[in-house]
């Protein structure tokens, strides 16, 4: 399947077609869940960056820092939105490989699923949710509790998505 049909299932909360992933190469989830990061976090800077440069340069004078040119000020931004990004992406490569592994054990008793199977499934579990937390912060909208609703909606996804890979036939 493509990355287009791996999207659309997984935004959708398809989970009986994302129980199809766990046996595909886990590289391809892997590109899956780095390129999506990577594109929703880029999207992310667009929408914000006049904002989020206006309290960079704030700051910058609060600080007590000498004031550089603008542009010298923009390209250290700009490396600290990349370095954020960068961080982003370590933090969900941590997580979904914590909640695979939650998984794969949790499942383990009702059937034989590894740590392979579940992380495909379970990285395949961040569409939704990295769609609705980028609307929300492109928004401007400031929800401290979202981080706890993300990460929610991402185990949830997971757990229904190994559930139905329980009550597959064996053969499969």
């Amino acid at each position: 399947m493509g990355f287009i049909d791996r999207f659309i299932a997984s935004a959708t909360f398809n989970v009986t077609k994302v129980a199809l992933f766990r046996r595909q190469n886990v590289w391809k989830s892997m590109i899956y869940l780095m390129g999506f990061v990577l594109i929703m976090g880029a999207v992310g800077i667009f929408w914000g960056w006049e904002a989020s440069f206006l309290q960079f340069r704030e700051l910058w004078a609060y600080s007590g820092l000498e004031v550089v040119d603008t542009r010298s000020l923009m390209f250290s931004h700009f490396m600290v939105q990349y370095i954020m990004v960068a961080l982003d992406l370590l933090t969900h490569l941590v997580i979904v490989s914590a909640i695979a592994f939650a998984g794969a054990r949790g499942y383990r008793k009702m059937r034989d699923i590894t740590f392979k199977e579940s992380w495909n499934v379970t990285a395949h579990g961040i569409t939704a949710p990295i769609l609705v937390r980028t609307v929300v912060n492109g928004l401007g909208i400031n929800l401290p509790v979202l981080i706890f609703v993300y990460w929610g909606a991402v185990m949830l996804f997971c757990m229904l998505a190994l559930r139905g890979i329980v009550n597959l036939p064996v053969d499969e």
